[in-house]
């Protein structure tokens, strides 16, 4: 009577006692638990603190046990069953439903991202003491970090096609997560390193790391030498500064090509790629995450340079740097307002992704809990 005066439809159903009689026309709540025709199922069980076998096969509890058997929502207490009926009437007020595709909501706010690409290129090497990168450690933390993709260099094994393989080997057997194994030029393997092209992720030019033994001019001929052999159709990584960064420019226009300058971090190196983007060059450049936010006490000349760093934050392409660090410090900044989570999303996925010619990674993403705070050293 009461769901008649307020024109709630029902339907009478009756419970299922072992051994009694049903007729056709009756319906049984167990029978319709199983059948699914009942899609929520609200029963409270009675108070009682004793466990009898009665317990066990009264007909509230053989109903409730059917609607855990075939996933019929099922509410057995009173005070959530209340508040379930007023959050839909609450809901019905309003006029609509909010029906998603999502299976769950946070109470915080948890953003997912596609699984991100880095592109700092060299790893941890391993406790043997040797020159030997350690994979392992280098790709968990970078997992940790939410890079499912990393772009590295093994400095002693990557200059030769000779000694290739062995780099290759011990990435394939250490590595926890996608990568790409870059080759390293030096000033005297020109015709020794265009061999591996074909198997590695990109060619880097490093002359600082690389320990050079000629002059300053023999040196830039060299790497001008591999900006004019190295296959067009695969990346060029240069890291270099001041006049080195500008020669290098200078031959990207020669040879025509490509190529991604690593880890700006002075003003005038961002300046000079800045002027370069403006004339359309094709280069590309990423700057470190820790040149973007340094630790306390930095010098006035490295706050000089993140201020210009901060000033040309859309010349860079892709953001680096320890895996531990990158996407924290990038979602302080997100928080201070300096950007978006759009920006987050380019540096970290799609713009490294396209340095690298790389496809998606089907069905990998990662979360990240915007409430949450994290405390990392200086």
């Amino acid at each position: 009577d009461f769901y008649s005066e307020h024109g709630v439809p029902t339907t009478v159903v009756v419970w299922p006692n072992k051994g009694e009689y049903l007729k056709d026309s009756e319906m049984n709540i167990s029978e319709l638990l199983k059948s699914k025709t009942i899609e929520l199922f609200i029963n409270i069980p009675s108070n009682n603190k004793y466990r009898r076998l009665a317990s066990f096969t009264s007909p509230g509890y053989l109903c409730r046990r059917a609607a855990v058997d075939f996933g019929i929502p099922l509410l057995t207490n009173i005070k959530c069953a209340k508040l379930l009926v007023r959050s839909l009437a609450l809901i019905y007020e309003r006029g609509e439903i909010p029906i998603s595709p999502f299976d769950s909501r946070f109470s915080s706010r948890v953003i997912s991202l596609p699984g991100l690409y880095s592109l700092h290129a060299f790893l941890p090497m391993s406790t043997y003491g040797d020159d030997t990168p350690d994979w392992r450690k280098g790709t968990s933390k970078a997992l940790k970090g939410g890079f499912t993709f990393v772009a590295a260099a093994d400095t002693a094994r990557a200059q030769s096609s000779e000694l290739f393989p062995a780099a290759q080997k011990l990435a394939q057997s250490g590595a926890y997560c996608d990568y790409a194994l870059l080759a390293v030029a030096t000033e005297s393997n020109v015709s020794i390193i265009n061999p591996v092209a074909r198997t590695c992720g990109a060619l880097l030019i490093d002359p600082e790391r690389v320990k050079s033994a000629g002059d300053g001019l023999n040196s830039i001929s060299s790497w001008m030498k591999h900006l004019e052999s190295w296959p067009a159709n695969i990346p060029v990584f240069v890291k270099a500064t001041g006049s080195v960064l500008g020669a290098l420019l200078f031959g990207s226009i020669i040879h025509g090509r490509d190529i991604h300058i690593r880890d700006v971090r002075k003003r005038e190196d961002i300046d000079l790629i800045r002027l370069a983007k403006a004339k359309n060059l094709r280069i590309t450049c990423d700057a470190d995450i820790l040149a973007l936010c340094p630790s306390k006490g930095s010098a006035d000349s490295l706050n000089k340079d993140r201020e210009a760093l901060f000033e040309n934050l859309d010349v860079i392409d892709v953001i680096t740097g320890p895996h531990e660090h990158v996407v924290p410090l990038l979602f302080a900044l997100h928080h201070e307002g300096r950007i978006g989570l759009e920006y987050i999303e380019q540096r970290l996925y799609e713009n490294p992704r396209r340095v690298l010619g790389l496809p998606k990674q089907d069905d990998t993403y990662i979360e990240v809990d915007l409430d949450k705070e994290w405390t990392g050293e200086d």
